[in-house]
């Protein structure tokens, strides 16, 4: 459990320390005319280097071996004040994002002539995230079960359509080190999603959420410098809010708690532990 609170706490004080090499890296790695990369430049691989570091750290404490991990709905039935407050935030958040892009399209339209279908395919699914987000916190409040919950997909969806969208905006631009967090922060969240989704069919990923939440967080609030009140940007924040209520909730998990196992029988020995027997076949 310990392991679990110094991951959200480093993925929280490493995108603060992401945001702010972001912003040196914007001031001092460009030429402020031309908009060229410096080579070499201190900014740039100090970024770098950061990044690398707290991929491994967050990696290293992601790590539980073989310890028996609880289910979707043992891990989220901690019913904080706090918690419900932060995804209602990530929720509108992610709605603000939705009307901005709804925007975009419409601007694009306008100079354009044409519609951008795949803006407003965004948009709409963006807005149903936030729904999503709006009900999870919801069912959390009313402690519903939220197994097998389409609900949780949907981000994952909507990170998919993100991430075209972005790539299809910044193709064009040749430097990389203009847009290459963000998408970090798109990849790493869509698989965040993806993930806590698959969750709650009862395919066990807690190390998989944790690593990709806590890559989700750092990546986010180093976009963040980029733009930080635009529509990525909201869609960014979303993330941090939403991820970091996942890591907090999984950071309460009881370890005493035991998953289901729905193709094996719990056989409790004398010393406490859990042995799991494969059902055997019957025969015709």
């Amino acid at each position: 459990m310990l392991k679990k609170h110094l991951l959200l706490l480093l993925a929280l004080l490493g995108g603060v320390g992401g945001f702010v090499l972001r912003s040196w890296q914007l001031q001092s790695a460009f030429e402020p005319y031309t908009g060229l990369p410096i080579s070499g430049a201190p900014s740039t691989i100090a970024i770098s280097l950061f990044s690398l570091v707290m991929a491994a750290l967050l990696a290293l404490l992601c790590y539980r071996g073989r310890s028996a991990e609880a289910t979707y709905d043992q891990e989220q039935s901690n019913r904080s004040f706090l918690v419900l407050l932060v995804t209602c935030l990530a929720g509108g958040a992610t709605a603000v994002a939705a009307f901005g892009f709804f925007q975009k399209g419409t601007l694009m339209q306008q100079i354009q002539g044409s519609s951008p279908l795949l803006i407003y395919l965004f948009a709409l699914l963006t807005l149903g995230s936030a729904g999503a987000f709006l009900l999870i916190a919801f069912r959390r409040y009313q402690q519903k079960p939220q197994l097998n919950s389409l609900a949780l997909l949907l981000p994952s969806f909507s990170g998919c359509l993100w991430l075209m969208v972005s790539y299809q905006r910044l193709a064009g631009d040749p430097f990389v080190t203009d847009y290459i967090f963000q998408l970090f922060a798109i990849m790493s969240g869509m698989l965040a999603h993806y993930f806590i989704a698959s969750h709650s069919f009862q395919t066990q990923r807690s190390t998989a959420i944790c690593a990709t939440s806590g890559l989700a967080i750092y990546f986010s609030l180093t976009a963040l410098a980029y733009a930080p009140f635009t529509a990525d940007g909201f869609l960014c924040m979303a993330q941090v809010l939403y991820f970091a209520a996942t890591l907090w909730l999984l950071s309460r998990q009881d370890p005493s708690l035991q998953p289901m196992n729905d193709n094996a029988s719990a056989e409790t020995t004398s010393a406490g532990e859990v042995q799991y027997h494969p059902l055997k076949e019957e025969n015709p």
